[in-house]
């Protein structure tokens, strides 16, 4: 700190609180101003690929003599860019609107490359009617729950960090989708993550299943649930910060065309706000 008529103060009872005070208050102007250089890092790093940003972000913490938890990056790389987000502009008279059509895969409830979210109460059946879904489409059903089934079954992967193995294996089975052997039967199922090989949506997850994603363009991908995939970003339901994730997702699927469907679990004490 630099010197003034507090230097020194030594053991005097009158100046040895305000000293203490006084550094706590220069300490404090130090933390700004180093959580201020470090949100012009991270402003910079919202242009990085997914797997780099939090490699850089974390180097920059290190540097900036910050401790600051991935949680904690995380929630500050999310608020940046909501603020960063700026105004929507309205389509004005004279603009020409898109009206080229969006197919759909499951009449009235499943879009060619949207995105979608399936919620209802915890174990009710979501997954397996996920599941039954694939299977009708890829035996070649005409229709599910009455609905027309357009255009042959995708890719599928399975980004299920809210169920274990064997539970996962008796859905699996339950649904016809399971292979001779044990395995997945592929066609239509090319990857599967559980709860001892979790996927999370963190910069490093959504990096993975853009991987997974990659080779198999127009797949479909269903995540169960969207609450264990971003538990370890310590995240309140309640916040705006909830919904960060599912928009880091889409934007990371869309150049491969890759249809979305969420499973969200409500709850009587909390309504998310996805």
């Amino acid at each position: 700190m630099p010197e003034s008529f507090l230097s020194g103060a030594g053991l005097d009872p009158v100046l040895v609180p305000l000293q203490a005070a006084a550094d706590k208050r220069h300490q404090q102007l130090t933390n700004q101003q180093a959580l201020a250089e470090f949100r012009k890092v991270l402003a910079r790093l919202l242009e990085e690929p997914y797997a780099e940003r939090m490699i850089q972000a974390r180097q920059a913490v290190g540097e900036l003599g910050l401790r600051l938890r991935d949680n904690e990056i995380q929630r500050e790389l999310w608020r940046l860019r909501l603020a960063t987000s700026g105004r929507s502009e309205p389509i004005r008279p004279g603009q020409r609107l898109d009206l080229s059509p969006t197919p759909w895969r499951w009449e009235g409830l499943l879009l060619d490359r949207c995105s979608h979210l399936l919620v209802a109460a915890p174990k009710v059946g979501k997954s397996s009617l996920g599941l039954a879904l694939v299977a009708a489409w890829h035996l070649g059903e005409p229709t599910f729950l009455d609905r027309r089934l357009i255009g042959p079954c995708p890719p599928v992967i399975l980004a299920w960090p809210d169920q274990g193995e064997q539970d996962c294996a008796r859905m699996i089975r339950s649904a016809g989708l399971l292979a001779a052997d044990g395995g997945l039967l592929s066609p239509p199922l090319v990857a599967l993550f559980h709860t001892g090989r979790p996927i999370h949506l963190d910069p490093e997850g959504i990096e993975r299943l853009v991987e997974e994603v990659r080779p198999h363009h127009g797949a479909l991908v269903i995540l169960d649930s969207y609450s264990a995939a971003t538990r370890p970003l310590g995240l309140e339901e309640a916040s705006a910060e909830f919904a960060m994730p599912m928009v880091e997702l889409i934007e990371a699927l869309e150049p491969h065309k890759a249809t979305l469907l969420v499973i969200h679990h409500r709850s009587e004490e909390h309504t998310s706000e996805l």
